[in-house]
């Protein structure tokens, strides 16, 4: 299992990417949205292997998550598998 802080500036979206295992994403601050629902502060979000999906942070200020993930992402462009490579995500 992995955890990650990720704090994004808002428009700021991650790379369209898929999942080995399980996702459980928090909500400490701002908001995004994933696959059309919102997602605010205290929301809890979670992703299985099925899910193919890009995170955007909106609003006017950051958004910052605490993601629990089994296994790394599935990326499914040449960026984020570089990314990967770097980071380990």
């Amino acid at each position: 299992a992995r955890a990650y802080l990720v704090r994004a500036r808002a428009g700021m979206g991650m790379l369209q990417h898929g999942h080995r295992g399980a996702e459980m994403v928090c909500v400490l601050k701002g908001a995004y949205t994933d696959r059309g629902e919102v997602h605010g502060p205290g929301d809890f979000a979670e992703n299985d292997e099925s899910v193919d999906h890009t995170l955007t942070a909106t609003g006017d200020g950051e958004c910052i998550c605490l993601i629990a993930a089994e296994a790394t992402v599935v990326p499914h462009d040449w960026i984020g598998r570089l990314l990967q490579a770097f980071a380990g995500i």
